[in-house]
């Protein structure tokens, strides 16, 4: 998890509508999933055969997104009745 600024998020329940905003986040690219899981220092061919993973090393980033979530499908009144 990376922390925004609060204003990166807007929620409106009356109309079922959330949306998230980041701009210009810094990041690492690792290159791909095996790099990223092997954080970048790769794993030779005799542990993961045919050909290994080679080390790539992660780079800075930045990354920018706008998501949108809509269209509640069902609501629901919950009560916590533990406490």
């Amino acid at each position: 998890m990376i922390p925004t600024r609060d204003d990166a998020v807007q929620i409106d329940f009356d109309d079922a509508l959330a949306r998230l905003q980041v701009r210009n986040m810094e990041v690492f690219d690792d290159h791909d999933l095996a790099n990223s899981l092997t954080q970048g220092l790769g794993l030779p061919a005799t542990v993961v055969p045919p050909a290994g993973i080679p080390p790539i090393f992660p780079v800075r980033a930045k990354v920018s997104f706008d998501i949108v979530w809509n269209g509640a499908i069902d609501t629901a009144q919950i009560t916590n009745t533990s406490e």
